[in-house]
């Protein structure tokens, strides 16, 4: 399944991008919704206790509509947002549970049945994501018209598989779209599961996470100590100076980003430099972040089954494939045959539409970096 491969690093690509634009989240609601074969699309920052919509973007509805949703307080009501916030988070959900014979219209109060029939959808799937331990969620989800039919499960993996990309994307475009104080950013950039430091328009060190800390530790280019940067080597300090002049120079008020790699003793280091400015279109610094492939942590029998549609028992082979090991040692280690575990194998492979063997691992390693 190259294209899936295609996909995915096309959507953290474009999730990236939409961080700092007036529309937010909007274009990778679109292109989602297109890639998962979808009416509309939405993406609601949720209070669960009582179920409140905060913040929404969306996708392929009527000009209007989700405003007057919100402002009624209809959506607070709507049986999507209330199965998704019962859901468990970070795994996906479908109101038809993958029923062919699903009636969309059974069992929904009047506010949901009335916005199902006034927009004609179908079935509605998606994925909490937990966003503090007050209980809010970043709700993402889909609908289906009748041509488009019910989801199965499979087809909502490729959003299991972001759920991360897209809880880092909402909290750096919660800091970039708020004129926030220095302590406000340090305290939204500390919550993001990946190295990332800030910069000023000089370049100096405002603020670095504790995952750019442990950075620094597994390299020899640079020092942090106290929120001080001290570079060890000439190739690094010519790609921070390189990666934020670049940015700097490519146009006032311009919403961009650089990418460069950084060679290592094994694979090289992506880094991505984001430019920030405040809502004057000034220039206030500079957003790195890190992705470090040499960081790979195989996934788990539990989250190969969220990004992908396979049994437990198949999710214990994978997870030996993605170790690097051999049939034989995986059929010892499964206590099964290798004649079945090679059927597992391609079994995987034809459910999720995977041509070869390295695209469903490549696909795997992608969604654990």
């Amino acid at each position: 399944m190259s294209e899936t491969i295609h996909d995915f690093d096309a959507l953290v690509q474009l999730l990236y991008a939409c961080v700092d634009q007036p529309n937010g989240f909007q274009p990778f609601l679109k292109r989602m919704a297109e890639t998962l074969n979808c009416c509309t699309g939405a993406m609601a920052v949720v209070d669960t206790n009582p179920i409140q919509v905060r913040q929404a973007w969306v996708a392929g509805y009527p000009e209007g509509v989700f405003k007057l949703l919100t402002k009624s307080g209809m959506l607070n009501r709507d049986q999507s947002i209330i199965l998704a916030c019962k859901s468990e988070t970070d795994r996906v959900y479908c109101m038809s549970k993958g029923d062919i014979n699903f009636d969309p219209y059974a069992d929904l109060n009047p506010a949901t049945r009335l916005i199902v029939k006034t927009l004609g959808l179908f079935d509605n799937g998606g994925i909490p994501i937990a966003l503090d331990q007050q209980g809010r969620k970043l709700v993402v989800s889909f609908n289906r018209n009748s041509a488009q039919g019910v989801f199965q499960y499979r087809d909502l993996q490729l959003l299991a598989a972001l759920c991360k990309y897209i809880k880092n994307a909402y909290l750096l475009y919660q800091m970039l779209s708020n004129d926030n104080s220095l302590s406000a950013m340090r305290s939204t950039l500390a919550q993001v599961p990946m190295p990332i430091a800030m910069f000023n328009v000089d370049q100096k060190l405002l603020f670095a996470n504790s995952m750019f800390g442990a950075l620094a530790k597994r390299y020899d280019y640079f020092s942090l100590t106290e929120q001080h940067l001290e570079v060890h080597h000439p190739d690094f300090d010519d790609v921070l100076s390189d990666g934020m002049w670049e940015l700097a120079i490519s146009g006032y008020g311009k919403h961009s980003d650089n990418v460069i790699f950084l060679s290592t003793n094994n694979l090289p280091i992506r880094l991505l430099f984001k430019s920030m400015f405040n809502k004057a279109k000034q220039l206030q610094g500079f957003l790195l972040e890190v992705h470090d492939a040499n960081q790979f942590m195989p996934l788990s029998e539990q989250q190969i089954q969220r990004v992908i549609d396979c049994k437990p028992s198949e999710a214990k082979v994978i997870a030996g494939l993605l170790l690097h090991k051999e049939v034989p040692s995986i059929a010892t280690d499964v206590g099964l045959s290798e004649h079945t575990v090679r059927i597992y194998i391609k079994q995987v492979m034809k459910r999720n539409k995977f041509a070869r063997q390295v695209d469903l691992i490549q696909y795997l390693t992608r969604c654990s970096i």
